[in-house]
């Protein structure tokens, strides 16, 4: 006679096989509706990388035109800078000018005050 044991080991086996061919069958349906999944997302993130790609491109473009005009108005400040300082130092030459005329013209002409003094 067939011990018990062999009968339970045999049960055993076969239940395993099931279900390993039952887990197998679910994997590769699993995997057959993910691989789609994985193909969209994969082509997904080259087109975000791609776009990543040309946005700092253009922020590039956009910073060397920002620095082009910044060194455009740098320089046209700088000129009116030099411009200005010039016409201070014009109209402050114009002034001292004038004061040392004011002075030398009040110096000529006879003071009444001091012609009163005299009288």
């Amino acid at each position: 006679m067939v011990p018990v044991w062999l009968g339970v080991s045999c049960a055993a086996f076969i239940t395993a096989i099931l279900y390993l061919l039952v887990s197998m069958f679910v994997l590769w349906r699993i995997s057959g509706s993910l691989a789609p999944l994985l193909t969209e997302t994969k082509s997904q993130i080259q087109d975000l990388g791609d776009l990543a790609a040309n946005t700092i491109g253009q922020a590039e473009d956009t910073m060397e035109i920002i620095e082009t005009r910044t060194s455009q108005t740098m320089g046209q400040a700088a000129l009116a800078g030099r411009a200005t300082t010039r016409q201070a130092l014009g109209l402050g030459t114009v002034l001292a000018g004038l004061y040392v005329v004011a002075r030398f013209a009040q110096n000529l002409r006879p003071s009444r005050k001091r012609a009163r003094r005299r009288r």
